[in-house]
């Protein structure tokens, strides 16, 4: 039926039997996110002022991979706030490497 698994379909019927199709999004991405933990990947959200070469991006991947253990998928966005540099985020941790983040923690160190 619809071209589906079995086991898809009867997850779908469920979903509805229960009037929760409005909340698949969030199930998605919590089957998403228990998937990833189990197979070890993390996920980082990664800002940068300007767009990234490919060998930065393994670069970010291998330094990110050492201080999580983890694999890494990541995901870009350009954040010209940023100056220069990059910034990480993975699950609630955040790695600053930007050019505002130093100037930022420079100002506090300067202040105390």
């Amino acid at each position: 039926m619809l071209g589906l698994e079995k086991h898809t379909l009867s997850f779908l019927l469920v979903v509805l039997q229960h009037d929760r199709m409005a909340h698949l999004a969030e199930i998605a991405e919590a089957f998403d996110s228990l998937l990833n933990e189990r197979l070890g990947i993390v996920v980082a959200a990664v800002r940068s002022a300007r767009p990234l070469e490919e060998q930065e991006k393994q670069e970010l991947a291998s330094a990110l991979r050492a201080r999580t253990g983890k694999q890494v998928e990541m995901t870009f966005a350009l954040d010209p706030g940023l100056i220069a540099g990059v910034v990480a985020q993975v699950g609630s941790t955040i790695y600053d490497g930007s050019v505002r983040g130093r100037l930022e923690r420079l100002r506090a160190d300067l202040t105390r």
